[in-house]
């Protein structure tokens, strides 16, 4: 309903970097991404900082040969 505090809660449920529990919810850094850009467009501002260590995780991934890190880095704004 556009709170951006839950907003980043789901990203970090996402979110291969985040230290919070995930029950059953796989990682998905596209899913971590869109839900940190939409936190940060709410005006929270600790998705910034969530945002820049799931780029850095992303870059990793894809010199590891990861399709979906190097497609989502190809996406990054």
């Amino acid at each position: 309903k556009g709170h951006a505090e839950a907003m980043l809660l789901v990203g970090q449920f996402y979110d291969p970097t985040a230290t919070l529990p995930r029950g059953s919810i796989p990682v998905d850094m596209t899913q971590a991404k869109r839900w940190y850009d939409a936190a940060l467009q709410k005006g929270q501002d600790k998705a910034q900082a969530a945002l820049d260590s799931l780029k850095e995780y992303v870059r990793a991934e894809e010199a590891r040969g990861n399709a979906e890190a190097r497609a989502l880095l190809q996406s990054w704004n």
